[in-house]
């Protein structure tokens, strides 16, 4: 808009920047790992087979909305998603903000308090603990013969004594220790063996697992994790997109405001209603069978209603009419549903993908997609896509603060709304309602 073109214009070129900014960040987030375990991918798949289908129907309502809102009313729309997305990305950044500074805050008071509660050879590996001992023997040897005040027993229990916060160590506390060392040592080394032993029952069965032992031994060697891709979810979310883009391919070659386009546009919905709901019941069924893979931010589908569906449609109809991707609002929305910040952002760039190609494809049957802009936008949130991806694992990497991502995205929200606001101060108000008959 800043460029001259009218809210509609730029509603298509907004979604043609975002298909390239999205495409970039999936291609980047392909090979990406979940914090918490490595043989499950960084994408969500799950989310996006319930959430997706829901999305894509409220996007086709939405260009169609798009001819015949008033482009002020769409404006002022888009302001007021703005301000609740806003809202909630910055509720969502402090909590996340305040958790992670406890985290630290309490590693740092375990590190400070850990040197007090145990001799170092006790926390060490046992080649270091085997140095540790013959540094204490030595140490004993040296002050042979030499007696403090306040001291009981033989040399090396003072030895013992002054590297423990314990004032009254006795022989009876040395013994305790020095057996808790050489259990750690065999209980450390029985571990390494158990460890290696079920490295190679699943390098035999074809499934490979870190091993700790060959970490600590081979330095940045570790045994390759083998990622387990939910190929039957991928083929259905794939599967039921192409079918959504074949349909809208056969609606160039028909009139619009005709029965046979109604037909067509009315069509995709019992697919994506059929995918939606057996995806919610296959993830709810694949959860009961195995309740141990439920990990830390995944959705527990049998205490989730379809209100997160409902929400994802009215999402798909804002993102058409409003040019904005649907990324802004379907983040806040899983991070609303205790997804894992990184894990939401790799999710939503992936449906945002899909939503904006639809949202596009729909345009172009109306032919309203300028080309020549729309491949100069393209390319520059393409560059805008692997640029800000790498530069947040890279923030991330250096601070630990997954925070910054959600403080970064507050402030597009906010920068954005800026914008709306000077276009409604500049330009005229125009409440005039359109016709989708009179778009081709």
């Amino acid at each position: 808009m800043i460029w001259g073109f009218d809210f509609h214009t730029a509603v298509v070129l907004s979604l043609c920047t975002l298909l390239g900014n999205y495409l970039l960040q999936v291609l980047i987030n392909l090979d990406k790992r979940h914090p918490y375990k490595l043989s499950r991918p960084l994408i969500y798949w799950d989310a996006i087979l319930v959430l997706l289908p829901a999305e894509l129907g409220g996007a086709n309502i939405g260009v169609v909305l798009s001819y015949i809102i008033p482009e002020t009313v769409l404006l002022i729309m888009a302001m007021v998603v703005l301000v609740i997305a806003g809202a909630a990305a910055f509720e969502k950044a402090v909590d996340q903000h305040d958790k992670e500074t406890l985290q630290f805050l309490l590693e740092e008071e375990k590190a400070t308090r850990l040197p007090l509660l145990a001799p170092p050879d006790l926390r060490e590996s046992p080649t270091k603990a085997k140095q540790g001992d013959s540094s204490i023997r030595s140490s004993s040897s040296r002050n042979k013969g030499q007696k403090k005040e306040g001291e009981v027993g033989d040399d090396s229990k003072n030895d013992i004594k002054a590297s423990s916060t314990s004032a009254g160590a006795d022989k009876t506390s040395f013994q305790k220790h020095d057996s808790h060392a050489h259990d750690s040592k065999y209980s450390q080394l029985a571990d390494t063996e158990e460890e290696d032993a079920k490295n190679e029952k699943g390098q035999a069965s074809g499934s490979l697992q870190p091993s700790a032992a060959a970490s600590d031994t081979a330095g940045t060697e570790v045994a390759y994790v083998e990622m387990d891709i939910p190929w039957t979810i991928i083929a259905v979310v794939v599967g039921v997109w192409v079918v959504y883009a074949v349909l809208y391919v056969l609606m160039m070659d028909v009139t619009i405001c005709t029965w046979e386009y109604y037909s067509l546009l009315v069509s995709l919905y019992p697919v994506l209603i059929a995918e939606l709901l057996w995806g919610f019941y296959y993830l709810n069924d694949l959860q009961a069978k195995d309740p141990g893979s439920v990990l830390e931010g995944d959705i527990v589908w049998a205490e989730t209603s379809f209100l997160p569906p409902i929400l994802a449609f009215i999402i798909g109809i804002l993102s058409a009419l409003l040019g904005i991707g649907g990324g802004e609002l379907m983040g806040p929305l899983l991070l609303s549903m205790k997804v894992l910040p990184q894990v939401s952002a790799g999710t939503t760039s992936f449906m945002s993908l899909l939503n904006t190609s639809s949202s596009i494809i729909h345009y172009m049957t109306l032919g309203d997609v300028p080309y020549t802009y729309a491949a100069w936008v393209f390319g520059i949130g393409a560059a805008g896509g692997i640029t800000g991806r790498l530069l947040a694992l890279f923030v991330v990497e250096k601070t630990g603060r997954v925070s910054i991502l959600i403080f970064m995205l507050f402030v597009v929200l906010v920068l954005s709304f800026g914008m709306f606001i000077y276009d409604v101060w500049v330009d005229s108000v125009d409440f005039s309602v359109g016709s989708l008959c009179d778009s081709r």
